[in-house]
């Protein structure tokens, strides 16, 4: 044993027999800036050779906590850094700093190697012959630890690291190579693991625009052979019957996937072979009796990188795609015959759904118009509000930007008089960020709605996260619960839900009676776009609603919707007289004509439900038909002005 130099001619052989090497096994190799040489050795501490002396440090003359040195790395400082059987040691040339389980964030004291990035930090592969460690990266303050449960590391023996020009990390284990690459990924190369243990997977279905279901690994149970990687859980529907949802529902392909030995994965009904060769043919789904084969392999470039697939054939006619650094990238829709495509890593690459950071993300000069209605027992008005942002503030926690508002209201009273009133405001938006903001929602995650009631059992009222692409704002968009009511909707196709016991699995959905909704009371539904917050929010209980819809903004210059000049919202006739209650509008709704009754001499026109003004009448008959064929379906607002007042009376165009 011991140490060999070859100036590419001759060898030089140096021992514990003939040299200052305290131990001929030597396990590691490093050298300084000034060209001393550090050995360390299996039992006998660290050799220093400058070329003419040896110097010896081992766990009695020094502070290295164990003789058994594993690994040797120099940083810029001049520092050494040992790695050891029982924990990690840095030398500034005078003291000894030791690195272990209990007073650092090493994840086990076996530390077999040890790499210095570009920005200093130290990176240590540990683990034991029981599987247990990963990797540690200390900055100098604080420690991250990366293991095969939290991130792609195939195993956490993690047994060498070197790190390229392009700031990759590799690392070598007992059970394959890892890459933890410059965007943040650990690839698992060789594993051909089916999930990417720490990242969001967005997944779309064939027949859909928009991503329908992001996929993580919720938590992780170790085993014998591997672990278990629980996967989250959706609210889904049962086939056939629209009054009834699951709330706690396994995805498209498993609640779990258990990691066996060889590659092998077990899900509650399939088993998939992932390390199998081409040609290897296997029992997928025992129950209904369907074969798997790998019908070839080959190269693709996804998101980027270029990667090995597997494609895998079923009996019954469907294919999944095997990605080998990630994961699963095509899976059937066993129910429809479509798929659903691997598409983006939340945050990472590919397609991303936006969150709260994403959502509220407004920029000083951004102009938003909100379409509000409003009633209770004393009348109801159509309210334009306009806001325009003028500073901004940002920190981790959320956003607070000032605005200018212009509040504009059609008013009617329950008596029969109303009006039109205008004004201008200045106030402040307050954004909090939280998980459980309803903007950081996935696909098909429950939300308990606030300030509503179901009126039975435990009163509480839910609704699901869905994605889709709102073409009136260009934008793709968090819808919960109601959006709007329509005319002629299905009993039961409404997203609002109530439960019966909290325990249950079982949700109920609200009936749909005579084209509205019979319950719940208070909030009933709330949606967000991306970069222009929130869309719409509806709320109500019997004689009460309130309801707003974002109805156009401007962003960049670029005006989206509708945008109502300021010099219209801040025009109209303030503080009305009470107009003549004896006036009648009918038919209304209307689909070509409407009769004023009861009305002299005076004006009639009529605006839409923007405040634009549409047509206008000089009336001079008791009774007057105006013909409104050519307007289109929506709601209108007529104003009749007279020498007796002024009425405001709301039409509404089939």
């Amino acid at each position: 044993g011991g140490v060999a130099k070859f100036d590419n001619t001759d060898w030089t052989v140096y021992n514990s027999s003939n040299s200052g090497l305290p131990y001929n096994s030597v396990r590691s190799i490093a050298i300084d800036m000034q060209g001393n040489k550090w050995f360390g050795t299996w039992d006998g501490g660290v050799a220093k050779f400058d070329d003419a002396n040896w110097t010896v440090y081992n766990s009695s003359n020094s502070g290295l906590p164990d003789n058994d040195v594993r690994s040797i790395a120099m940083d810029v400082q001049g520092n050494k850094w040992f790695g050891t059987e029982h924990g990690a040691a840095k030398f500034d040339n005078t003291n000894w700093t030791v690195f272990n389980g209990g007073n650092s964030g090493l994840p086990n004291n076996e530390v077999s190697t040890i790499a210095i990035d570009a920005q200093g930090n130290k990176w240590f592969g540990t683990g034991d012959v029981y599987g247990e460690g990963g990797v540690a990266k200390f900055d100098n303050d604080n420690w991250t630890v990366y293991n095969s449960f939290n991130s792609g590391l195939p195993y956490d023996n993690v047994k060498s690291i070197a790190i390229d020009a392009q700031g990759n990390k590799w690392f070598g284990t007992y059970r394959g190579l890892g890459v933890f690459s410059e965007n943040g990924i650990i690839l698992s190369a060789l594993t051909w693991k089916p999930v990417v243990i720490d990242q969001k997977m967005n997944y779309r279905h064939s027949d859909s625009t928009t991503i329908t279901n992001t996929i993580w690994v919720d938590s992780v149970q170790s085993t014998e052979d591997g672990a278990v990687y629980y996967l989250n859980r959706i609210v889904a529907d049962l086939p056939g019957c629209l009054q009834f949802v699951l709330r706690d529902h396994p995805q498209f392909y498993s609640a779990y996937f258990s990691e066996q030995t060889y590659g092998i994965w077990v899900t509650q009904q399939y088993l998939l072979k992932t390390m199998d060769s081409l040609g290897s043919l296997w029992l997928f789904d025992p129950s209904n009796n369907i074969q798997a084969e790998v019908a070839d392999i080959y190269s693709e470039e996804i998101f980027g990188v270029t990667d090995s697939v597997k494609m895998i054939n079923l009996s019954n006619g469907n294919v999944i795609k095997l990605s080998k650094n990630f994961g699963i990238i095509q899976f059937p829709d066993f129910v429809s015959g479509d798929y659903y495509e691997l598409v983006g890593l939340q945050d990472t690459l590919g397609e991303s759904l936006p969150d709260f950071h994403d959502i509220y993300d407004f920029e000083v000069g951004d102009v938003f118009q909100y379409s509000d209605y409003s009633m209770d027992p004393m009348g109801w008005g159509d309210i334009t509000r306009k806001i325009t942002i003028t500073s901004k503030q940002f920190n981790a926690n959320g956003y607070s930007y000032d605005y200018e508002g212009i509040f504009n209201i059609i008013y009617f009273e329950a008596g029969g008089g109303g009006g039109i009133d205008y004004y201008t405001y200045n106030d402040t938006f307050t954004f909090t960020d939280s998980l459980d903001h309803p903007a950081n929602l996935f696909p098909g995650q429950l939300m308990l709605l606030p300030n509503s009631n179901s009126g039975t059992g435990t009163e509480h009222v839910y609704c699901r996260a869905k994605i889709v692409i709102d073409t009136s704002l260009n934008t793709l968009s968090k819808q919960f619960g109601i959006k709007e009511f329509e005319t002629g909707v299905t009993n039961y196709q409404y997203d609002l839900f109530y439960e019966l016991d909290e325990e249950s699995d079982t949700l109920y959905r609200f009936e749909q009676i005579e084209g509205m909704l019979d319950l719940p009371c208070g909030s009933k539904g709330i949606g967000f776009g991306n970069f222009i917050g929130l869309t719409y929010s509806n709320s109500g209980c019997f004689e009460f609603e309130e309801d707003s819809k974002l109805v156009g903004f401007i962003k960049d210059g670029d005006t989206v919707g509708i945008i109502t000049p300021d010099s219209l919202l801040l025009t109209r006739i303030k503080n009305w007289n009470n107009p003549v209650a004896a006036i009648e509008v009918y038919p209304n709704p209307a689909r070509n004509r409407i009769a004023i009754e009861g009305f002299q001499a005076g004006t009639a026109t009529i605006f839409n439900s923007t405040g634009m003004l549409v047509d206008n009448f000089e009336i001079s008959r008791s009774t007057t038909q105006i013909d409104i064929s050519d307007l289109p379906g929506g709601l209108y607002i007529l104003q009749l002005i007279t020498v007796d007042g002024i009425a405001v009376k709301k039409i509404i165009k089939e």
